[in-house]
């Protein structure tokens, strides 16, 4: 397990664990946006607190795993700041827009639940794939799959 984890540096830090945790707390927002009312009463943050909380850090991890991409090394910092907001925009606004469409497509909280995790782990591994793949051109390997 130990193997699985880069060691905690700065470096490992912004391209590795935060947007690892971005990734969770993608899923996590795409649940409580579904059903608000797993937060109970008691919670002293309210479960719209929690939401927006969620989709920030979500955000802030996309972005982080997009400034890091290889394919944007050699950019100057502001360009490469530019294009990952950019595209952490498109991508949360995007999850924002599945996730009401299947809100509003079912009663069913578990259908809802399911379809958000699975949403946000389907979004995620393809956009994973696609960033893998310009990455590859970009290196001049292209590798056909």
């Amino acid at each position: 397990m130990r193997n699985c984890f880069p060691a905690p540096t700065t470096k490992n830090l912004c391209k590795f664990y935060i947007p690892l945790s971005g990734a969770v707390s993608h899923g996590l927002y795409g649940m409580l946006y579904m059903r608000p009312s797993v937060v109970p009463d008691q919670c002293p943050v309210s479960a719209d607190c929690l939401t927006n909380g969620l989709f920030f850090h979500s955000a802030i991890g996309i972005g982080l795993y997009l400034y890091n991409m290889d394919h944007l090394k050699d950019l100057p910092v502001m360009r490469k700041a530019i294009f990952a907001t950019y595209g952490t925009a498109l991508f949360s606004f995007g999850s924002v827009f599945l996730f009401g469409s299947i809100k509003m497509a079912t009663d069913s909280n578990t259908f809802r639940l399911v379809m958000a995790l699975l949403a946000s782990g389907a979004l995620m591994c393809v956009g994973k794939e696609y960033f893998d793949h310009v990455n590859q051109l970009a290196a001049g390997n292209p590798k056909e799959q």
